[in-house]
């Protein structure tokens, strides 16, 4: 994250304080092509927007009021340079991990994991805005089938005719050992949906925490019950 608004004033990525002239410096400073997107109370993809590198260096602090205008919580991040492999089943999208993960009692573990991909050139790989999605085994392998939000299935890539089963994910091990260190620093809820990408290095890369809106339908079509073997537990808790 290069920079961020927070109830409406101006702050870096690591979250000091900055008045709109700091955070233009800031955002023009990392000559990059930013995704711009709200950070509260938000989903689904909606008013996610990709701003190149030239127009954000040709950006002035009053162009910058009229973007951040009427947004009180907004992100600015560096666009994601994904990997290949992934990018080859749709190179329009982001396409991120969805990774499910669970604290019951003193632990933390993965229950579900599925690979979101856009279609149709869309920017975004949201199954809510037209995407697809398609689970991961526990060896990090796609399975048989994707499926968009109505449920239809998809044995490859209705865009780009990539096959799905079998595929081995690069870094799925490490994308989820990402969740769950992340999940141990937050001890104040049970189950946090990530979105994770995987760069053109390899390395995982958060996108974003999942709390309040987290979806359990396409993890159950994908991969069945979301909590598996942890079911019993989680019944306990309640």
């Amino acid at each position: 994250t290069v920079g961020r608004i927070v109830h409406g004033r101006p702050f870096s990525g690591e979250y000091s304080g900055l008045g709109y002239a700091g955070l233009l410096e800031a955002l023009q400073r990392a000559g990059c092509d930013l995704v711009v997107k709200p950070s509260v109370e938000t989903g689904g993809g909606r008013n996610v927007s990709v701003v190149p590198r030239d127009v954000v260096a040709g950006w002035t602090t009053a162009e910058l009021g009229r973007v951040v205008a009427g947004e009180e919580n907004l992100l600015f991040q560096e666009l994601v340079q994904q990997h290949a492999a992934l990018a080859a089943f749709h190179p329009a999208s982001l396409n991120t991990l969805r990774i499910v993960t669970f604290r019951p009692r003193a632990r933390t573990v993965v229950v579900s994991a599925v690979l979101r991909m856009g279609v149709n050139n869309a920017r975004v790989d949201n199954q809510a805005a037209g995407g697809i999605s398609c689970g991961i085994d526990e060896g990090g392998r796609l399975r048989r089938f994707a499926y968009d939000k109505y449920f239809q299935r998809y044995s490859a890539h209705p865009s780009t005719g990539r096959a799905f089963e079998g595929f081995e994910l690069p870094s799925y091990a490490e994308a989820c050992d990402l969740g769950i260190a992340l999940h141990e620093r937050l001890p104040l809820f049970g189950m946090i949906s990530w979105d994770i990408a995987i760069d053109s290095s390899g390395s995982p890369v958060l996108i974003e925490a999942n709390l309040k809106w987290q979806e359990i339908n396409f993890h159950q079509v994908n991969n069945g019950p979301l909590f598996g073997q942890y079911t019993a537990e989680m019944l306990s808790m309640l």
